[in-house]
């Protein structure tokens, strides 16, 4: 998967315009009554989550011990800066898209970084992965990363 950027690479600007962005889209004044509960498709995060981040990430010396931290949790998982986060492929949205004329499924996860497709598997990701039953992802909008499990199934994937 490909990446836009990550949070090392990133202005304070760019900060700024995603934290602003972030509050924007998650917060409860903003949110209508319908979007929010365990059925949304949009994962709600909380204000303050959002704030803490923004603040870690604007602090030359706090992001650096971050960008630290997830290169550590990146070793364990192996990526390079992963949220620790294990994901069953059939917890992620699913849409069917056509590329060149053929239907194709395609997975997605919000991430907190306020990207709301931000983890994005395709089924030519999957397939391309050959055997294995486990996808490191990035979210195009941050550098982190989440580890994708699934099962082949002899049909299709």
């Amino acid at each position: 998967m490909t990446t836009t950027g990550t949070l090392s690479e990133l202005s304070p600007i760019q900060v700024k315009k995603a934290y602003r962005a972030a509050l924007l889209a998650h917060h409860p004044d903003k949110q209508s009554g319908n979007n929010i509960g365990p059925n949304s498709a949009q994962e709600v995060f909380d204000i303050d989550l959002i704030s803490k981040a923004y603040t870690t990430l604007s602090d030359p010396d706090l992001r650096s011990e971050y960008n630290k931290w997830l290169r550590k949790c990146g070793s364990v998982l192996g990526g390079s800066g992963t949220t620790g986060e294990i994901v069953d492929l059939d917890d992620l949205q699913m849409k069917e898209t056509l590329v060149d004329g053929e239907e194709t499924c395609e997975w997605f996860k919000s991430c907190r970084c306020g990207e709301e497709q931000g983890y994005k598997i395709t089924e030519q990701n999957l397939i391309d992965n050959g055997n294995s039953t486990e996808i490191i992802v990035q979210c195009i909008g941050c550098s982190l990363w989440i580890k994708v499990v699934y099962e082949s199934v002899e049909d299709g994937i």
